[in-house]
């Protein structure tokens, strides 16, 4: 909660522009009201920067506050990284308490070390992939991050050497894609950034971390936290309505569908749904049928 008399722009570590000490008192308002806000300016005014400070300004003392921020491309996810980078920063020049821990999230599938050798034909299949390839305990990486627990422990336990990683990562910047890979020869670049993301105070990640009920669940349960316990920021919010309906939609072309013909097998056997052979078939019919409608409809009978 911030003070009447406090300042919300003590954290702001740049030479404020024309209206961003507006935009972080707005910022710092609603997340210390717990209320939903809404900031809209032109490019170049510094929304992002002025947003992050006025969350810090109203979270700074509470310690178990998380901030997920949402974005809808990797390039604006970077922009955040930056920001927190200088964010991070100032709050050591100013000696202050607290440790803005940060980590960007991505897909498991994009920081696998061993996704080449994985036989699989899509994100499903990598999926099932990556769990066989765990549980048989085939998977170096993943094994090299965790110790199998005792009975009494139940589930596998973090290694005293991956716990240093990830503490030590965490203490000198924000945790991305870029610096877990470096690890990529031994540990799993997706665990560490799993590890990363449960100490951190801001986690970023995409639109689908919060509108897919399935990833959602899946998050939070990582993070240890309940819905109603984090801080939310969309960025370019005005995407969100078309994204939620395209994710929850499908387009199909021709080369998909030829290419799932092709691996018409391959598909059944990975995901272990017989109909989907069917599905695939019907699939294939009907567009070839649409093909000769459509063909049919333009023929003109040429006069002799």
């Amino acid at each position: 909660m911030i003070s009447e008399s406090s300042d919300p722009r003590v954290w702001f570590p740049y030479t404020p522009r024309p209206h961003q000490d507006e935009a972080i008192t707005h910022a710092a308002r609603v997340y210390s009201q717990k209320t939903v806000g809404l900031l809209s300016a032109d490019c170049g005014v510094g929304k992002t920067i002025a947003v992050l400070t006025g969350y810090f300004a109203a979270r700074a003392h509470d310690a178990v506050s998380k901030l997920i921020v949402l974005t809808r491309t990797h390039s604006q996810s970077e922009v955040f990284e930056a920001e927190l980078d200088q964010l991070k920063s100032r709050a050591v020049r100013m000696n202050h308490s607290v440790d803005i821990a940060v980590t960007s999230m991505v897909a498991r599938m994009h920081v696998c070390p061993v996704r080449s050798s994985l036989d699989s034909v899509g994100r499903t299949g990598f999926l099932r992939a990556c769990a066989m390839h765990v549980k048989s305990g085939r998977c170096s990486h993943f094994w090299n991050f965790y110790s199998r627990g005792t009975r009494e422990e139940g589930r596998p336990q973090i290694r005293e050497g991956a716990r240093m990683v990830v503490e030590e990562l965490l203490r000198s910047g924000v945790v991305n894609r870029l610096r877990a890979e470096e690890y990529r020869d031994d540990l799993c670049p997706y665990e560490i950034l799993r590890w990363c993301a449960r100490e951190s105070r801001v986690i970023i990640g995409p639109y689908s971390y919060m509108f897919k009920e399935r990833v959602r669940k899946s998050l939070l349960a990582s993070l240890g936290v309940q819905l109603h316990e984090v801080d939310l920021l969309v960025d370019e919010a005005h995407n969100l309505s078309s994204h939620v309906l395209d994710a929850e939609s499908a387009r199909i072309s021709g080369n998909d569908i030829e290419w799932l013909r092709q691996n018409r097998a391959s598909i059944v056997s990975e995901t272990g749904v017989s109909w989907l052979g069917e599905a695939v078939d019907f699939l294939w019919e009907t567009f070839m049928s649409g093909i000769d409608d459509m063909r049919r409809g333009g023929e003109r009978q040429l006069q002799k």
